[in-house]
């Protein structure tokens, strides 16, 4: 229909829209009078349009101009866009937007991505109320007109990988609304404005990727900026004179840096990337700790040996990562807030110390790809199995934590005509018996419970609230084979695991604990890597000239309905992947949402592509309040039958405190049929 009103010129005065969708993706060609007497014409969003010969009209009413691949070097000189709001021309042919100063006190927002022959922005004079200015990959701009700096509603300026683009003016005035600052990848630009710390309401700054060796000092009054990255700036290049050699310049490699200023003052500060910026010791900033809002650090590509900036401060730190430190060699303290660590090509990481606490979270994961002297120095199983236990005692509090209310819950409502009243005082009172032997807790029994429930309480202060869904974890690093602590182990990639006779009304039940060992192997697609000098002499290094990578899945699913628990990829870059054996590891918690499903059995499913890629060994364990010594470390009076009938009341407890089975009141209706996507190789059952 779009077609015939523009290649047949079928438009009238009632037309005030017209919306061709991106996905037609036929070419059409248009006369150049096409759009003469749509006056009317509101809103014109097109593309793959061609305009074999000119245009020469374009209707003045227009507010919303979204025409994508434009074909000519400017826009008609016959329009007048004084109503003009949106102007969207991105993947064009413009050369220049338009010439001398025009009257466009309506425009908010200029889109020109991907416009390779834009070579200079327009006078933006007669631009006042301008919020967005988009000119992501124009790849020829070279020149921003001076009076882009007296743009005082600018919110947006994104001028991301315009590699051409000389500088940015050295003083701004009007920046002062401008809260996103884009300059990725702008290779030519070595200064930012000295008066940046006038920009008081930005709150993003991206000059990765650029030539600025060092951030201004001024840095430090961006109250308000919440995500900065310097990413591959490499500061500035120190030349090492020889004297003795009538002044020349010595041989050998030179120095380089990026330099930062003090940033204490950047309160608001979520996100830093400071990647691949030749940091060492002296020069990465000392107070990073400080930055006590700080949740993603991005330190990769550096020369540090260790980390001595107080990172165990950072507690709302969650993503860290720090791949490619080749010189990195320890790291001993880790904030309880973090979810994701990434050391992966770190080949002097000998030293790795789980948090001391951690926090919750719905996903944690460590990417320990290539760290090969913790193998040699700690043990790869070991440190696997560490993290594990780490993340099995945040599980064991949250579980504790759980019970502790609904003794709260009980002890607010004990009066109420509860049909389980009685059974529950009778499993607490048990329980008091118990733990009255060890710790002569006083004989009144509400007295008892609120002891009881404070000691819970205390041992999980750091925890805020009840979680509703149960942290999961997934490690990768280099190991040996699978750890001793998984009781199971096959050969098989895909299995059914049988769970215990009622799982789900058993309280000291947490999860599912499961490993595979991978290994890369050399074949006929693949070169021996002759580039690495770093590596381990026993290891060697692959290099596919089709850069090979590799991707491994994980699949756990229920039985009866092929329901998904958990589904991870991991893709490995195959040039930088050792011929080695690596550790992928997942703990799967069943919480109250899987109790309520009342599974016989789950099946889990590894999947590896990439050549030389191959699958050695599956490990699996059901894990318990027991493996993880969380009882044992509250209450360490309690000797092993104590232990045993203080779980067996717990479980009493919940169950009755919920209504007789708590939140497993639910069953799942199953019709019966059972769906075989996968072949299962072996079938199961693992004991307590």
């Amino acid at each position: 229909m779009i077609s015939v009103v523009l290649e047949r010129k079928k438009g009238t005065e009632e037309v005030e829209v017209i919306y061709r969708d991106s996905s037609e993706s036929k070419e059409i060609s248009v006369d150049a009078d096409a759009f003469v007497g749509m006056n009317n014409l509101r809103l014109l969003k097109i593309s793959d349009v061609l305009l074999p010969k000119g245009l020469e009209f374009l209707p003045n009413d227009l507010r919303i101009l979204k025409w994508h691949g434009y074909p000519l070097k400017s826009l008609t000189s016959s329009f007048k866009a004084e109503k003009l709001v949106e102007l969207d021309m991105s993947h064009s042919s413009i050369e220049l937007i338009w010439k001398d100063i025009v009257n466009l006190d309506k425009l908010k927002i200029v889109k020109l991505s991907h416009s390779k022959k834009l070579t200079r922005t327009p006078d933006f004079r007669g631009v006042p109320n301008l919020e967005r200015l988009i000119l992501e990959d124009c790849t020829s701009l070279y020149e921003l007109h001076p009076s882009i700096g007296d743009l005082k509603r600018l919110r947006v300026l994104n001028l991301k990988d315009c590699r051409n683009l000389q500088s940015l003016p050295r003083v701004i005035a009007g920046w002062r609304s401008l809260k996103v600052l884009l300059l990725l990848g702008c290779s030519k630009i070595d200064k930012l404005p000295e008066n940046l710390g006038d920009f008081e309401c930005l709150e993003e700054l991206d000059a990765g990727k650029t030539s600025i060796t060092e951030a201004p000092s001024s840095l430090v009054n961006l109250k308000n900026l919440r995500r900065l990255s310097f990413k591959g700036c490499k500061g500035q290049m120190r030349t090492h004179w020889n004297w003795f050699g009538c002044l020349l310049p010595a041989v050998g490699p030179s120095s380089m840096s990026f330099s930062l200023p003090s940033l204490v003052g950047l309160l608001s500060l979520t996100e830093l990337d400071l990647s691949y910026c030749n940091l060492s010791e002296e020069t990465i900033p000392s107070d990073l700790g400080h930055l006590c809002g700080l949740r993603k650090l991005n330190l990769s590509g550096n020369d540090f040996v260790s980390l001595r900036i107080g990172i165990n401060q950072l507690y709302k730190l969650q993503t860290l990562k720090l791949t490619d430190c080749q010189n990195l060699q320890a790291l001993t303290e880790l904030p309880s807030s973090i979810e994701n660590l990434s050391t992966y090509n770190c080949p002097s990481l000998e030293n790795l110390g789980g948090p001391l606490r951690l926090s919750m979270s719905n996903f944690r994961e460590f990417s320990l790809q290539n760290c090969f002297r913790l193998l040699e120095n700690q043990g790869g199983d070991n440190v696997a199995v560490s993290l594990l236990k780490h993340h099995l005692f945040l599980i064991a509090n949250i579980r504790i934590l759980r019970v502790a209310s609904m003794l709260l819950n009980f002890f607010e409502n004990q009066e109420s005509n509860n049909p389980h009243t009685a059974i529950i005082v009778s499993s607490i009172r048990s329980m008091l018996s118990i733990l009255h032997q060890v710790f002569f807790i006083p004989l009144s029994f509400y007295q008892s419970l609120f002891l009881i429930f404070n000691t819970m309480i205390l041992m999980i202060q750091e925890l805020s609230d009840i979680p509703s869904v149960m942290p999961r974890l997934v490690v990768f690093l280099p190991a040996n084979g699978i750890p001793d602590w998984f009781r199971f182990q096959t050969t098989s990639t895909s299995l059914a695991i049988h769970l215990p006779p009622n799982w789900y009304n058993d309280y000291t039940f947490l999860g599912l604990a499961i490993c595979a060992t991978l290994e890369v192997q050399e074949n006929h697609g693949q070169e021996q890597r002759k580039d690495v000098q770093w590596l381990p002499p026993v290891l060697q290094y692959i290099s596919s000239p089709s850069g090979c990578d590799y991707k491994c899945k994980f699949y756990l699913f229920s039985a009866e309905n092929k329901c998904l628990i958990l589904g991870k990829e991991s893709l490995l870059n195959g040039e930088r992947l050792a011929l080695s054996n690596h550790l992928w590891l997942f703990f799967i918690p069943f919480d109250e949402y899987f109790q309520k499903r009342k599974w016989s059995h789950v099946e889990a499913y590894f999947r590896l592509e990439g050549s030389g890629l191959e699958f050695k060994k599956c490990g699996v364990r059901l894990v318990y309040l027991k493996d993880v010594g969380f009882v044992q470390s509250v209450f360490q009076g309690l000797n092993g039958p104590q232990l045993e009938d203080f779980t067996i009341l717990l479980n009493h407890f919940v169950q009755t405190a919920a209504g007789g089975s708590g939140s497993n009141s639910y069953d799942e209706e199953v019709d019966g049929t059972e769906i075989k996507e996968y072949s299962v190789d072996s079938m199961i059952e693992l004991k307590k």
